[in-house]
C-alpha cells in the first residue's frame, strides 16, 4: 500500500482547524471565559469562607440574589 498520496497527521490538524469556523472559535473562547469567571467566583466564595467563616460566604451569596434577579428579568424580555 502506498502512504505517500495520504496526508500526516499534522496536515490533517492543519485542515481541520482551517476548516473550523470563526463562530465556532468565539463560541469556545465565550465558553471558556464564562468557567473561568465561576471558577474565580467560586474561588472568591472560598477565600472569603476562609477568612470570615459563615458569614463570608452567605453575605456575598445574599448580595447577588437582586443582581440575579434583574438579569433574569432582562433575560425573559428578550
Amino acid at each position: 500500500m502506498d502512504m505517500s498520496r495520504h496526508a500526516s497527521l499534522a496536515e490533517a490538524g492543519k485542515e481541520a482547524s482551517a476548516t473550523e469556523s470563526r463562530s465556532e472559535r468565539g463560541e469556545r473562547g465565550q465558553a471558556a471565559l464564562i468557567l473561568a469567571m465561576v471558577a474565580l467566583g467560586v474561588a472568591g466564595l472560598a477565600v472569603s469562607g476562609y477568612f470570615f467563616g459563615i458569614v463570608g460566604v452567605t453575605l456575598p451569596i445574599l448580595a447577588t440574589v437582586p443582581v440575579l434577579f434583574v438579569m433574569l428579568v432582562l433575560i425573559a424580555r428578550g
